[in-house]
């Protein structure tokens, strides 16, 4: 899951945080490119042991790739309130759906209040573009489930935000502020302690082998949803819209940090639930165009998740 191991979300201990400040990006910037995330640090984690020790990662690396995606549903808009129960409702179709088209999604209590986080984590690194426009067009019916704005999802955008490191998602494990450790949903209950870390550690992350197909078996015939392919091209086409470009920095050495799911260095506990961040959603018109730019670097099992996830709302508005 690790992105990038040059620069991290690291959490402050108790004694340390002020109203305004909870978090910190690590290591001190006289030190970056010298000290890097580790598989100690990562068990430090998932260990608990103070929250001082809990990190994030960043949803993006330096070459403009992601190894997931994750849609944060929380308590992050005051203009527009969102109960738990709206937020577990969705959580629940969009894990449904995700499981629906084959994948292996972990859907996560991260707070115990009301929050949660459903992760898909890639075999391959994914252009962050790809992965952007896979998580938004995931939650694009989420008015029909009752939330009042979209959920947020990371990446947040397709290009690294270098100056910020706002794109960040705390592990699964201990909370940073009360006394919480992630549970896990197994499709029918919900996981605690050890049963939650096995079924983390146990997730399967192959989505490139996994064929798609229709998400609902329904008995009604509907009519076939827009040919995609055909409208991004001739939209493409329209603006002469070109795949914008990744970015070209390399990753630094890792010095040991692994890219694979860090609960392998993990205990028992869980959580994960993202910092407040300050949200900047686009229009629907630069979601279109990012879903544009992002098409052509779409590997073949995300374009058929889209498209199935297309139909699958179509489906939902006839009834």
């Amino acid at each position: 899951m690790v992105n990038r191991a040059d620069q991290w979300a690291q959490y402050l201990p108790l004694e340390q945080r002020s109203y305004s400040r909870i978090v910190h990006i690590a290591p001190p910037k006289q030190l970056r490119g010298q000290v890097c995330l580790t598989p100690e640090l990562l068990a430090r984690h998932y260990a608990g042991a103070n929250v001082g020790h809990l990190v994030g990662l960043h949803a993006k690396g330096v070459d403009n790739s992601a190894r997931w995606v994750a849609i944060d549903l929380g308590q992050h808009d005051p203009s527009a309130p969102v109960t738990p129960v709206a937020n577990l409702k969705a959580a629940l179709a969009w894990y449904d759906t995700l499981k629906e088209q084959g994948f292996h999604p972990i859907l996560e209590d991260s707070s115990g209040r009301g929050d949660y986080h459903l992760w898909v984590i890639f075999g391959d690194k994914l252009d962050a573009g790809a992965a952007w426009a896979f998580a938004r067009t995931l939650v694009g019916n989420y008015a029909d489930l009752s939330l009042p704005v979209p959920p947020k999802v990371y990446p947040r955008r397709a290009q690294v935000e270098s100056a910020s490191f706002k794109d960040w998602v705390r592990l699964p494990g201990r909370h940073h502020s009360h006394n919480h450790w992630s549970k896990i949903w197994d499709g029918g209950k919900w996981l605690e302690g050890r049963d939650a870390a096995d079924a983390v550690l146990h997730t399967r992350i192959e989505p490139s082998r996994i064929p798609l197909g229709t998400p609902l078996s329904v008995q009604k015939t509907f009519p076939s949803p827009p040919d995609i392919t055909s409208i991004e091209e001739q939209v493409s086409e329209a603006f002469q819209l070109e795949p914008e470009s990744a970015c070209s920095a390399e990753q630094p050495a890792q010095h040991g940090a692994g890219t694979t799911t860090a609960p392998a260095q993990a205990g028992a506990g869980m959580t994960g639930e993202a910092a407040p961040l300050v949200s900047a959603p686009g229009s629907p018109e630069d979601d279109l165009i990012m879903i544009i730019r992002a098409w052509p670097k779409l590997p073949p099992v995300v374009r058929a998740g889209m498209m199935a996830m297309v139909r699958s709302a179509q489906t939902h508005q006839q009834f």
